[in-house]
C-alpha cells in the first residue's frame, strides 16, 4: 500500500469509502417519500434569512481567511480538498454550535482545548495513512455499524452488556488501525516529517480557531436579538421609549455576550412590564 505523500491521489482510499456508502445510503434514503418530503422541508428552512445570510456571511469569511493564509504562505491549492471537507463537516457545525450555549466556557478556550491535543496529529495519521481500498469498503460500514448498536445500548441499561461488548470492539479496532497508521507513518517517515505535512495537520485547527471572531459576533447578534424579542412582546410599550430601551442596553450590555445572556435570563419577564424610560433606567441599575 502506497503512503499519501508517494502518490498524493486526491482522495484517500478512506475518503473514497466513506463517500460510496454515502451515496448509496442516500440513494436508498431519497428512494422513500417520507425522507423525500422532510428533505423538501429541510430546504425550505434552509432559504429562511435568518439562516442563508449567517451562512454566507460565513462562507464570506472563511474564504477571507484562506486568502489570508495564502498571502502568507501557509495555504496553497493543495489544500482545497481539506478545506472544503473541514468546513462542510467541522466548520459549520462549530460555527454555530455555540449559539444555545449559556457560554459557561469561553469560545476561545473551548475550540483551543479541542484542537491543540496530541489527538489532532493521531488523526491526521489514521486518516492519511490507511488500508487498501477493497478493505476500506468494508472497514468503514462496519465501524459505522458497530457505532451506531453501541449508541443505541447505551440508551438501554437492559443492554449494558451489549454496551460493553461493542465499547470494547471499538477500542480495540481503533487501536489496530492507529497502530497499522503509526507504523507506516514511521516507515515514511522522511516524507513525513516535513514542512508540508506540518502545514497540513495544523491546517485545521488553524481554520478552527480562526473562526472565534465570527463566533464571536454571532453570539452578540442572536443574543441582542433574543434581547429585544422580549421588548417587542410587551404590547404597551412606546415606540420611542423601546428605541431608548435598545439604545441603552446596548449601553449597558456593550459587546459582552455571555452578560446579554445573563440579563436575559434574570430579567426577561420586566422587559415585558416596561413602560417609561424610567422603568428601563430602574432595571438596567438594578443589573449592575
Amino acid at each position: 500500500m502506497g503512503s499519501y505523500f508517494d502518490t498524493e491521489p486526491l482522495f484517500t482510499n478512506r475518503e473514497i469509502a466513506v463517500a460510496f456508502w454515502a451515496v448509496a445510503f442516500s440513494a436508498y434514503a431519497l428512494s422513500l417519500q417520507t425522507v423525500r418530503e422532510s428533505l423538501v422541508g429541510l430546504l425550505k428552512l434552509a432559504t429562511k434569512w435568518k439562516i442563508l445570510v449567517p451562512f454566507i456571511l460565513l462562507v464570506a469569511y472563511v474564504i477571507a481567511i484562506v486568502w489570508s493564509l495564502q498571502n502568507i504562505g501557509f495555504w496553497n491549492p493543495t489544500f482545497l480538498k481539506e478545506t472544503v471537507i473541514w468546513f462542510a463537516f467541522s466548520g459549520l457545525a462549530l460555527a454555530f454550535s455555540f449559539v444555545p450555549r449559556n457560554l459557561e466556557e469561553g469560545v476561545l478556550k473551548r475550540i483551543l482545548l479541542d484542537n491543540i491535543r496530541i489527538i489532532v496529529l493521531l488523526e491526521f495519521i489514521v486518516q492519511e495513512y490507511n488500508f487498501s481500498l477493497p478493505v476500506e469498503l468494508v472497514v468503514v460500514p462496519f465501524i459505522a455499524i458497530v457505532a451506531a448498536l453501541d449508541v443505541i445500548a447505551k440508551a438501554d441499561q437492559q443492554y449494558a452488556k451489549v454496551a460493553k461488548f461493542t465499547t470494547g470492539l471499538q477500542v480495540i479496532f481503533g487501536l489496530l488501525v492507529l497502530s497499522f497508521a503509526i507504523v507506516q507513518a514511521f516507515n515514511d517517515f522522511h516524507q513525513f516529517a516535513s514542512i508540508d505535512t506540518f502545514k497540513r495537520i495544523t491546517l485545521i485547527p488553524i481554520l478552527s480557531i480562526s473562526l472565534t471572531p465570527y463566533i464571536y459576533v454571532l453570539l452578540i447578534l442572536t443574543n441582542y436579538e433574543l434581547l429585544f424579542l422580549r421588548l417587542t412582546m410587551n404590547s404597551q410599550l412606546e415606540p420611542e421609549v423601546a428605541r431608548y430601551a435598545k439604545w441603552r442596553l446596548l449601553r449597558h450590555l456593550r459587546l459582552r455576550p455571555k452578560k446579554i445572556r445573563q440579563f436575559i435570563q434574570a430579567h426577561a419577564l420586566e422587559l415585558m412590564r416596561i413602560r417609561s424610560r424610567a422603568d428601563l433606567d430602574n432595571l438596567v441599575m438594578r443589573g449592575q
